[in-house]
């Protein structure tokens, strides 16, 4: 006979004891007072205070931004009560610090403390830093769902039902091109080509003929 383990025993404890449909019949009781009892809402609101902080600092490496903007602030924007995670981006010439706030705190108030701490230190940026932006974001700014139309055609090929464009003159390589009058229907040669001059000829009026003076 085998030998069954831990999981084999509790499974038959469970089959060959009559508290099973007990507990079962319990668990359903619960999550149906749990679906009742939950509050729901059509469109929930979720309050999650988020701010962008934006400082430049021109002509400063990647390096040189995190080491005197980015890493002191956010040492600072950490004594912020309420604060839950800190992100920062150091680009050249660019600082970047989002801060965001437990969920459910007071966006005003979380953005006045922020301020009030950005103002307090601003002794802390170096010479030829700019003053901090502040940019206050939402929850709804975040997006979930990304979606991108692409066509077979481009702009410079036509569609199927688009009119038809005439077609474009055909130039030859040795002589010059030829258009065609549209009051006569025949083809006149270009500006550039060479024409065959004839001579001049008498004029030949039409009508009867004129009498000459005696």
């Amino acid at each position: 006979m085998k030998q069954i383990g831990i999981a084999g025993r509790t499974a038959s404890a469970f089959i060959n004891s009559k508290l099973t449909p007990l507990i079962i019949l319990a668990a359903l009781l619960f999550g149906a007072m749990a679906v009742m009892i939950t509050p729901r809402e059509e469109e929930p609101q979720i309050i999650v205070p988020m701010m962008d902080v934006f400082v430049q600092f021109s002509g400063a490496s990647p390096e040189e931004v995190e080491s005197r903007i980015t890493s002191p602030m956010e040492r600072k924007i950490w004594e912020i009560p309420g604060v839950e995670y800190v992100y920062s981006m150091s680009r050249p010439g660019l600082s970047i610090i989002t801060v965001r706030f437990y969920v459910g705190e007071d966006v005003e108030n979380s953005l006045v403390n922020l301020y009030d701490k950005l103002m307090s230190n601003m002794d802390m940026s170096p010479p030829g830093a700019s003053p901090f932006l502040v940019k206050p974001k939402s929850i709804d700014d975040v997006p979930i769902l990304a979606m991108t139309l692409w066509g077979g055609t481009t702009m410079n090929t036509p569609c199927a039902e688009s009119p038809k464009r005439s077609e474009p003159r055909s130039r030859s390589s040795t002589t010059s091109p030829m258009w065609k009058s549209s009051a006569a229907g025949k083809e006149r040669p270009g500006l550039n080509s060479p024409r065959n001059v004839s001579p001049p000829t008498a004029f030949q009026p039409s009508g009867p003929p004129i009498p000459s003076r005696p």
